[in-house]
Formats: structure tokens, C-alpha cells, sequence
């Protein structure tokens, strides 16, 4: 279990969840503007990152609705599994570079059926609290919407990394492009 002081210090690193729950306890409001910071927050993220900002703003979105959706016990025990897998991993990343560049190609599948199904269920989400609540839905399209882009990204990695001829000269640390502020390098 990630423990509550490392999970303290992943909101403040991330950012995202500590906007989510300000935007929940009415501090601040979701205007065009807040959109596009959270947009924007997420486009800067490495998709892994992006999954596990999502999952802890998630953890918010279903502790402040908790009553009003079935979905949200979904949504919270998928958020705790992806904190509990990334957390660790970003913290392997920051412990040892190199032996998390050396793990990453074999990661990517993993990363984009985790990054597939919680942008699946926080569609889902989104399509509930169209009923019951406008800001929890318009908080879960943008999670979705940025979600599906860095799967896309993750997609195109698995197909380069597919396409290369493991005999070149190319190390495989080369190819985990999105990781250079989520640009993807292709071989020269």
C-alpha cells in the first residue's frame, strides 16, 4: 500500500488532484480557463504519469460523490490499483533511471491496457454524472479525452518499437521516446 505521506508528495508533484479536489470543495471554479490548465497539465505528463494523475483525481472524484453513483466503487478500486502499480513504478524511475529505462520497453503493453480501460471507465463515469453532476462530467471528459491521446501516443511507441530491426545500433532506451517531454523520437 502506498503509504499516505509518499501519496501526499505524489499530489503535490502531480499537481492534478489537489486542482480536482480545490474544483470539488468549491474553492475554485471549472471555467474555460481551469479546462485548459488541466488540459494542458496532463498534455506535459509521460502517459504513465498522465494514468496516475488521473487515478488519484479519480480517488477524489469518488470520495466527494460516493453515494450518488454506482460506477464510483468501480472507479475508486481501478484508481487504487493504478496508484498502487504506478506510484511504485514512478518512484523505481526516480530511485534508478536506468534499471526503469531498461524495463520500459517491456512496460508499454501493460501501460496501454491500463491507460485503454480507465479511459474506458472514466467515459463511463462521465456519462453518469451527466445526470447528477455537470462538473464531475465535464472533469471525466477531459481525464478521457487526455487519456485517449496518450494511449495513441503509447500505441505509436508499440508500433515503432515493433517496426525496428532489433540488430541495429539503436539502444532500446532510444525508443521510449514519449519519456522527452512526451515528444516521440523516431530513429534516425
Amino acid at each position: 500500500m502506498v503509504q499516505d505521506q509518499k501519496r501526499a508528495q505524489l499530489k503535490v508533484k502531480l499537481q492534478l488532484p489537489i486542482v480536482v479536489r480545490e474544483l470539488l470543495k468549491g474553492t475554485e471554479t471549472l471555467d474555460d480557463a481551469a479546462m485548459y490548465v488541466i488540459s494542458d497539465m496532463l498534455c506535459g505528463y509521460a502517459p504513465d504519469q498522465a494514468l496516475l494523475a488521473c487515478a488519484m483525481a479519480a480517488k477524489e472524484i469518488a470520495a466527494y460523490d460516493s453515494e450518488n453513483i454506482s460506477d464510483v466503487g468501480l472507479l475508486n478500486m481501478e484508481a487504487e490499483r493504478i496508484i498502487e502499480c504506478y506510484a511504485t513504478r514512478l518512484e523505481l524511475g526516480e530511485d534508478d533511471p536506468d534499471l526503469w529505462a531498461d524495463t520500459q520497453n517491456n512496460m508499454m503493453h501493460v501501460i496501454a491496457e491500463d491507460l485503454e480501460s480507465f479511459t474506458e471507465l472514466m467515459t463511463l463515469c462521465q456519462l453518469s454524472f451527466d445526470v447528477t453532476d455537470k462538473m464531475l462530467a465535464r472533469l471525466s471528459s477531459i481525464m478521457a479525452a487526455q487519456l485517449h491521446s496518450q494511449l495513441m501516443i503509447v500505441d505509436q511507441v508499440i508500433e515503432l518499437l515493433g517496426s525496428v530491426d532489433r540488430a541495429t545500433d539503436m539502444p532500446a532506451h532510444a525508443m521510449t521516446g514519449y519519456m522527452a517531454d512526451n515528444v516521440v523520437m523516431f530513429p534516425s
